[in-house]
């Protein structure tokens, strides 16, 4: 029992393992808007523009936008397995956001103009697997969104869509019609492009009535059109149809010329369905030439690549003419397989053209094996099909086997009437009158080129005469030139000799200057040492005076005597701390006035603030001054602060000392100093620290002016009175 537990448990682990590996391989639906993708099956390329394009739509805060960015993801991703998803995603959503209330005009029509994209973009999809009659409607409700906001141009791209379905599905009437109209509309749009390709799809519906002449003049004026714009892909589409054109005149040399400019292109712009293509009609001029073994690669190449692209038609086309390459060499039962295999195909994607040719080859290859009943039954369908399509070339073949085939049924009435068919279509294909239009619409084409090569040449040959002629005025321009270069050489050196020799006195000069610079700063180094020293030793002498001060006041008992000792010691102590900040520094001019002066209330609130909470606000501009400023300013601020501490708080705990100073001018300053104490008695005398405070705003060539508001304080307006060019 424990064993079956102990198995059930590991088989659950395991599905439970499995599915968080199946899970790590798709993504949150919510992310990437479209059911879970495998990104094992994406290229690194096709992730990066996955994410950009998801993290810019969500990032978005407009529909609009939203739209615009999933269609450029449409419109960049080749992944077939991806962008129809993301596709049709556009579309629910497109449809759903035209309905918004309150949406403007402009919002409205670019969403109607996208969907009308993602239609064809899917009736682009359904066309490639030959779902011809599924893509005409998709396509039809396409071009009735277009034409209710009226957007010519990408009706013009869908009524050739349109066409292309028709003409596969062998409703060539149809097809022209509808190339017709879409020509219309892109020479009114002055789409060149457009324009082009449109006209190649119309000369392939001439080429299969059989009215060459119209289908060559056409090839021409789209080749001309895709030549002036460079368009690498349309060129070699061109190239390839006017060589089938020339195929069927039995001019194999000129159409094997333009099928090899043709792949050269396609491999260069790697256009796989348009190599595939070429490579089978170039197979069998090589084999006409001899070269079987190129005719084999040749269409085993092509096949290769349709199944590559996944194109259905192609597919037939290749196992076809593989087909028709084992006939001719022996290998029958090869080929019956392979035909039987190409007409499924086309069959069941409904392509009447390809069933036409397919039938032919199985047409006459039972009718060589003389199996007369299935030779027949392949070339009735054949010669049906062929007149529905109305195609000259098709009803001409299918004839020619019908007429051998009733010939050995001994029906010469039928026979005979098939002969004459056959005739009749093959002087419509093929006569001299048509060999001789040919030869003239290329003769034209060529002309017309050599007149464009030839203007540009002329254009070249103008250009060349006015380069000549600018030459010639060049020449006697540089022979002036020539003189005066020289004439400025001759002063240019004579300029530099002289800027030679001013630069070695320069230099002398610079090196004297170089020398007199470090003896001063050698003296300024000596100076700024010895002031040093004297600052220390005039400190240490004050400290001498504090001293003996102090030992004199030890001998006398008079308590206000003694105080007046202490108050004059405080005063030496002052001055005796900017002399040891002044050797202790480098720069003898200045010192930080805002350190110098913090510190010093800080040293006199802790001397005599003994058992108070004394706050002090300082608020001090970034200033300096030499010690000429200081001393007085110091000593003011020493007998304002004392003062305020002995007499300002008496019956208080706490109080406030605030001190402000900042610049008025550029040598001129304010100084506040203030307390929130009890403030001045009416009573109370002036003694010597009120005397000592207006000597001291004196020498700063000051005023200095009592406030007496909400406690003491001191306004002085000074000067800076240091030596400045000490």
């Amino acid at each position: 029992m424990n064993k079956v537990l102990i198995n059930t448990i590991l088989l659950l682990l395991a599905i439970l393992y499995g599915s968080v590996l199946y899970s790590q391989k798709k993504t949150d639906q919510n992310y990437y808007l479209i059911d879970s993708i495998d990104l094992s099956i994406l290229s690194e390329k096709e992730k990066t523009l996955i994410d950009t394009s998801l993290v810019s739509f969500h990032r978005a805060t407009q529909d609009t936008l939203k739209a615009k960015i999933i269609n450029s993801l449409v419109a960049y991703s080749s992944n077939e397995k991806i962008w129809p998803k993301y596709n049709a995603w556009l579309t629910n959503f497109t449809t759903k956001k035209i309905e918004t209330p309150n949406l403007s005009a402009k919002e409205k029509d670019l969403l109607i103009n996208i969907k009308a994209l993602t239609l064809n973009n899917e009736g682009y999809r359904l066309k490639r697997k030959s779902r011809y009659k599924e893509a005409l409607e998709v396509y039809f409700r396409s071009l009735a969104a277009l034409e209710k906001i009226g957007d010519k141009n990408g009706q013009s791209n869908v009524l050739n869509n349109i066409g292309s379905s028709y003409k596969s599905l062998g409703e060539i009437s149809k097809a022209l019609e509808y190339y017709e109209k879409s020509l219309v509309l892109k020479k009114s749009a002055k789409n060149k492009k457009g324009e082009a390709y449109t006209l190649n799809n119309i000369a392939i519906i001439y080429r299969n009535l059989g009215d060459i002449n119209k289908s060559l003049e056409t090839y021409f004026s789209s080749l001309k059109v895709l030549e002036s714009l460079n368009d690498k892909r349309g060129i070699a589409a061109v190239h390839n149809n006017i060589a089938a054109i020339y195929e069927a005149q039995g001019n194999k040399k000129k159409a094997k010329d333009y099928l090899e400019k043709s792949i050269a292109l396609n491999y260069e712009i790697d256009n796989k369905a348009s190599i595939a293509n070429t490579l089978n009609h170039l197979a069998f001029i090589y084999k006409d030439e001899g070269n079987n073994d190129k005719c084999l690669e040749y269409i085993k190449k092509g096949l290769d690549l349709y199944k590559e692209i996944d194109d259905e038609s192609g597919i037939a086309s290749s196992l076809r003419e593989l087909a028709i390459f084992y006939i001719e060499s022996n290998h029958q039962e090869n080929a019956v397989l392979l035909l039987n295999e190409s007409l499924e195909i086309l069959n069941r994607i409904n392509e009447k053209e390809g069933q036409i040719k397919t039938l032919n080859i199985l047409g006459k290859y039972y009718l060589d094996k003389n199996n007369i009943q299935k030779a027949k039954a392949y070339m009735l369908t054949s010669m049906q099909l062929s007149k529905e399509l109305g195609f000259p070339r098709e009803i001409k073949t299918a004839a020619k086997i019908l007429a051998t085939i009733y010939e050995k049924e001994k029906d010469f009435v039928k026979a005979y009437k098939m002969q004459k068919l056959y005739v009749k279509m093959h002087d419509s294909i093929r006569n001299k009158s048509i060999h001789e239009s040919i030869l003239k619409q290329q003769a034209k084409f060529d002309i017309s080129k050599k007149e464009q090569e030839i203007k540009v040449l002329s254009a070249q040959n103008d250009l060349l005469k006015k380069d000549k002629q600018l030459q010639e005025a060049h020449i006697n321009k540089n022979r002036v030139t020539i003189v005066l270069i020289s004439l400025a050489l001759v002063l240019v050196i004579v300029l530099m000799f002289i800027y030679w020799k001013w630069n070695e006195k320069k230099k002398k000069i610079y090196q004297l200057l170089k020398a007199q610079k470090e003896e001063i700063s050698l003296k300024n180094d000596e100076k700024t040492a010895m002031l040093q020293e004297i600052h220390h030793r005039v400190k240490n002498n004050l400290q001498t005076v504090n001293s003996l001060l102090s030992l004199q006041a030890k001998d006398i008992k008079d308590p206000e005597i003694v105080a007046k000792f202490k108050e004059t010691q405080k005063r030496i102590i002052t001055i005796a701390s900017l002399h040891e900040k002044m050797y202790g520094t480098d720069n003898l001019k200045h010192i930080d006035v805002k350190e110098h002066l913090t510190s010093l209330t800080k040293d006199l609130v802790n001397t005599y603030a003994v058992d108070k909470n004394i706050q002090l606000s300082i608020n001090i501009d970034p200033v300096t001054f030499g010690i000429k400023t200081l001393v007085p300013l110091g000593l003011i601020i020493n007998e304002v602060v004392i003062n305020s501490l002995k007499y300002a708080f008496v019956g208080k705990r706490i109080g406030e000392i605030s001190i402000q100073l900042k610049a008025l001018g550029k040598q001129s300053f304010e100084m506040l100093i203030k307390d929130d104490g009890m403030g001045l008695n009416k009573d109370t005398k002036k003694g010597l620290g009120s005397r000592l405070i207006k000597i001291f705003t004196k020498q700063l060539r000051g005023k200095v002016e009592q406030i007496n508001h909400t406690g003491l304080g001191y306004k002085i307006v000074f000067h800076a009175i240091d030596d400045l060019n000490f």
